[in-house]
């Protein structure tokens, strides 16, 4: 049977043991935990960066299309505009005729 003073005499000589051991394995478990965070770091950042690409792209398409839009719209004031001047000019010719006749 073990003694009371046996108990302290191992747990003298394996505390410090156990305290290394532990101390190792906290070592091992920041280790593990400072990859792990820079896996992580790296998966977001590829992430953000594909969001980013995917933003600009949906940018640069919405500029494009409102490009045309607004194209479009100055075309057709254009016409419209031409189209009354047009009406207008010949209002004019069709009013010269009958004055000067």
């Amino acid at each position: 049977m073990l003694t009371k003073d046996d108990l302290i005499a191992i747990s003298d000589t394996l505390g410090p043991m156990i305290k290394l051991e532990g101390d190792k394995t906290r070592k091992e478990i920041k280790g593990y935990i400072d990859s792990n965070d820079s896996i992580f770091g790296e998966i977001v950042k590829v992430e953000l960066a594909a969001q980013k690409k995917e933003l600009v792209e949906f940018i640069k398409t919405g500029f494009n299309e409102t490009g045309k839009i607004v194209g479009r719209l100055r075309e057709e004031i254009r016409n419209e505009r031409v189209k009354k001047l047009e009406e207008r000019v010949k209002r004019l010719e069709l009013q010269q005729l009958h004055t000067s006749s």
